[in-house]
């Protein structure tokens, strides 16, 4: 999970959580919120002093609560427990955090399988946006009418491999959208065992026609954004 790395970026606490999509890899980290939740403990047990929004969509938001039902609970706990709120995001339709300063998020629908739908995110303003397309197999025409509508300063995309799966794309088509979109810079997020991390980031560089920076993300990266 994140967490193990917020300690040494210095990351103290945590606004918000926004839900890419339903799958346990997706939600599996949800309990190690009470890490960074201000909670304390009062006679016999702890109180969370305020809940965490929890963003996504109905899926996402209706699978975490079966995952883990005591982190939207009222009740108090003996052990120390995360507590959210939850707020169903519509495709297209930004919204913002509890940030500060505020940050504002547009999701869209990309297809995660033939008939499966998960979350992109566009996060920031006009100056500054970043994408995120963590787990896609293709993106629908809206979706990518708005990412070549959008001057995107870092795009952050699936490639779980050489090959083509029938959830992921493969590195050559998060090439591609890339050649599209053209951001200023791109990471590779999501990758297989099979990619070698040095090999594939040295064939990055040699690659043609890219308009950016293409790298592979990796475990404990942090990023500066001007959002």
């Amino acid at each position: 999970a994140a967490v193990r790395f917020f300690r040494e970026k210095g990351i103290g606490g945590v606004d918000a959580v926004v839900l890419t999509h339903s799958h346990h890899d997706a939600l599996g980290g949800l309990d190690g919120i009470r890490e960074v939740q201000a909670a304390k403990l009062n006679p016999g047990v702890w109180a969370v002093e305020e809940s965490m929004p929890l963003y996504g969509n109905e899926l996402a938001v209706s699978t975490a609560k079966q995952m883990f039902p005591y982190l939207f609970s009222s009740e108090q706990f003996k052990t120390l427990t995360g507590k959210f709120s939850t707020h169903i995001l519509e495709n297209g339709t930004p919204f913002t955090p509890p940030t500060f300063p505020p940050v504002p998020i547009t999701p869209f629908n990309v297809l995660h399988g033939e008939d499966y739908l998960s979350l992109g995110f566009l996060f920031g303003s006009s100056h500054d946006t970043v994408a995120y397309i963590s787990d896609a197999s293709s993106i629908p025409p809206p979706a990518l009418s708005l990412l070549l509508a959008t001057p995107i300063t870092t795009l952050i995309i699936d490639a779980i491999g050489e090959t083509s799966r029938p959830s992921h794309f493969s590195v050559s088509d998060a090439l591609d959208l890339i050649r599209q979109v053209k951001p200023q810079n791109a990471y590779l997020t999501g990758m297989s065992c099979s990619i070698d991390h040095h090999e594939m980031n040295a064939k990055l560089k040699q690659t043609p026609d890219l308009p950016c920076e293409v790298q592979l993300a990796y475990d404990g990266l942090s990023l500066d954004f001007n959002l």
